[in-house]
């Protein structure tokens, strides 16, 4: 098989120009989120899976320049985008602990995409040379955002690094040192508990990559977790079983959410108020209010944010469970 190859760049980017870093507190994981945010509907076109991984042992409140940090991310993560067609890409931020150094902040950006030969490797971050002209016309691009990449990491003092393994995929990386900020607010763990007992969920989503994102983070919680891949799947299904509540991407495969929806409301008795949450990276207050027409009681945004859907899914399904009426401050 074909190795998997590395290339790494640190040091200072000769002749800066008049660029001055920022410095201003900032939240890890929010910053994060909502770069990765601005890329969801690109990847949900490809049927791409973006996943986030922050670990939970990383001070959340820092200091540094947002503004560089988020563009170093977005060409980071729009490149993995671009050369993938097929999986997910993975952001995943973590302390790295360099020898004799202070530790950093490592992110780290791996795809299922197509891969770097080793031949251009040492390239990458030089107005990045793509591996022939053909990946150049198909995909796009020139790859000057990875040389920008390169000269904003450099610019913090970090480093910047590829491993790639041609047909596989890459991992882009990059570390920096950012300080801790006094007053930026950190979620507490107990925003990732889900309320009032076990839960029986129903997962409704076509793309191999979230599949597993949303039921790993689930199953760590002890959620039970069953997963059917579109919406015609779905309908059989919670005739089938007895769910606590629905998590039913929109856009799938003979048959898309909001259809499905409308087809389980109609069955009426239970299946009228069991609630469903919508999956998506279309999020507009016009689609929104679709997803709440066709019987839908709320949505989450993708990218999957942990937090954020746990919450979600302990209040809707300790409401079901106590045979409430539906929040209604969530309904359009």
């Amino acid at each position: 098989s074909q190795p998997q190859q590395s290339r790494s760049a640190a040091g200072t980017f000769p002749h800066q120009g008049a660029v001055e870093l920022e410095s201003e507190p900032f939240g890890l994981r929010k910053l994060v989120e909502d770069t990765v945010a601005l890329l969801a509907d690109q990847a949900e076109r490809k049927g791409v899976g973006l996943a986030i991984f922050v670990d939970d042992g990383l001070c959340d409140g820092l200091r540094g320049d947002t503004g560089r940090l988020r563009q170093i991310l977005l060409n980071l993560i729009c490149n993995a985008v671009k050369f993938t067609n097929h999986g997910g890409v993975t952001i995943r931020v973590s302390e790295d602990v360099g020898a004799g150094g202070p530790p950093q902040v490592r992110f780290a950006i791996s795809d299922t995409g197509i891969g770097i030969p080793d031949a251009a490797l040492d390239q990458v971050f030089q107005r990045f040379v793509q591996a022939d002209g053909s990946v150049s016309r198909e995909f796009g691009g020139t790859g000057l955002g990875l040389a920008i990449c390169r000269r904003l990491v450099e610019l913090m003092g970090g480093e910047i690094g590829v491993e790639s393994r041609v047909g596989s995929g890459s991992t882009f990386w990059f570390s920096v040192a950012l300080a801790p900020a006094a007053h930026v607010e950190q979620p507490g763990a107990e925003d990732l508990a889900i309320d009032a007992g076990a839960v029986r969920l129903l997962l409704v989503e076509d793309t191999e990559a979230n599949q597993e994102l949303v039921s790993t983070i689930l199953r760590s919680v002890g959620v039970e977790v069953d997963i059917v891949s579109n919406g015609a799947e779905a309908v059989e299904a919670v005739q089938v079983c007895a769910y606590d509540l629905v998590l039913m991407d929109v856009h799938m495969p003979v048959m898309g959410g909001v259809q499905a929806t409308q087809i389980i409301r109609s069955l009426g008795g239970e299946f009228a108020t069991l609630p469903i949450i919508a999956l998506t990276a279309n999020v507009l207050p016009a689609q929104v209010a679709d997803y709440h027409r066709a019987g839908m009681n709320t949505h989450l945004a993708k990218p999957i944010n942990p937090r954020e859907m746990l919450a979600v899914i302990g209040r809707w399904a300790a409401a079901d469970r106590a045979a409430e009426p539906a929040p209604q401050d969530l309904r359009a």
